[in-house]
C-alpha cells in the first residue's frame, strides 16, 4: 500500500511538472508565433501606409450577411509618428449607446469604452493583429463651449475621437462626413442622402448626460445627444508599424 501511495505521488508530481512546462512553453511560443505572423502580414502593410490613405486591418461584420463571415476593415490613416500610426475606421461600423443606463456619464465610465476594448477589440482583430494594436493613453476631452467635466484619462486599445482631435485632423466638414456599413445601417445608423450619418465623439455635451457627436453634414454638435441613445461608432486605434525609432 505504501509503495502504491509513493507511486501515485510520483505520477502526480511528473504530471504536474509536465503541465507546468507545457504552460510555460505555450506562454512563450504562442506570443512569439503571433509576433512573427504580424511581422509577415500586418507590418509590411502598415509600414507602407501614407497619411490620408487607407489600410486594411482586422475584420468586422459589414455587409449585413452573417452567413459569409466578417469583412476586412478599412482604416483612414490620420497620423504617422515615431513608428506608430493613428487609424480611424473609414466607415461607421456599428450603432450603440454611449452609455447603456440613464444618468450622468463620461468617457472613462461609459459602457461604450468597455464595449470597444472588451467586445470589439477581440472580435475585430486576430491574435497576430492584436500584437500591432497599442495601448493608448486617452486623455479627457473638454467641451470648450460648455466646459463640461470630461472625466479621467484611460488606457485603452480602442477609443473614440475627441472634439479637439476631429478639428485637428479634419479641416472641413466634408472631411468628417462618414457613411455607415450595411450592417451599421441595419442597426440604426441612417445616412442622409447626399451626406453621411452621425457618429459619437468621447467629448461630453452640454452636461454629462449628453455626449458630443459629428452630425450628418460633418459639423460637430457641442450640445450633443443623450448618452443612452444609439449612435454610429467609428473606432480609432494607434498601431505599431514596426519601425525601430526612439520613443
Amino acid at each position: 500500500m505504501r509503495k502504491h501511495r509513493i507511486l501515485c505521488a510520483l505520477v502526480f508530481v511528473f504530471v504536474a511538472a509536465g503541465v507546468a512546462c507545457l504552460s510555460i512553453l505555450m506562454g512563450v511560443v504562442l506570443p512569439r508565433q503571433n509576433v512573427l505572423a504580424a511581422q509577415s502580414t500586418c507590418i509590411p502593410v502598415l509600414r507602407a501606409a501614407q497619411v490620408g490613405g487607407y489600410v486594411t486591418l482586422g475584420r468586422y461584420e459589414q455587409n449585413d450577411n452573417l452567413s459569409d463571415g466578417a469583412e476586412p476593415i478599412e482604416w483612414l490613416v490620420l497620423e504617422r509618428r515615431e513608428g506608430k500610426l493613428l487609424l480611424l475606421s473609414r466607415n461607421v461600423l456599428d450603432y450603440i449607446p454611449f452609455n447603456a443606463t440613464d444618468g450622468l456619464t463620461v468617457w472613462d465610465a461609459s459602457t461604450i469604452r468597455r464595449w470597444l476594448d472588451d467586445t470589439f477589440y477581440p472580435a475585430a482583430f486576430s491574435a497576430a493583429e492584436r500584437t500591432t494594436v497599442l495601448v493608448s493613453h486617452v486623455t479627457p476631452d473638454r467641451n470648450t463651449l460648455f466646459e463640461t467635466d470630461p472625466g479621467r484619462a484611460t488606457n485603452s486599445h480602442v477609443f473614440l475621437m475627441g472634439m479637439a482631435e476631429v478639428n485637428t485632423y479634419f479641416k472641413t466638414e466634408a472631411d468628417r462626413m462618414c457613411l455607415p456599413t450595411a450592417y451599421a445601417n441595419a442597426q440604426g445608423a441612417i445616412a442622409v442622402e447626399g451626406s453621411g450619418c452621425m457618429w459619437w465623439l468621447r467629448t461630453p455635451g452640454y452636461d454629462c448626460s449628453a455626449t458630443a457627436r459629428v452630425l450628418e453634414d460633418g459639423s460637430v454638435s457641442f450640445i450633443g445627444q443623450p448618452a443612452r441613445r444609439g449612435l454610429g461608432v467609428r473606432p480609432a486605434v494607434w498601431v505599431s508599424c514596426g519601425e525601430n525609432t526612439a520613443e
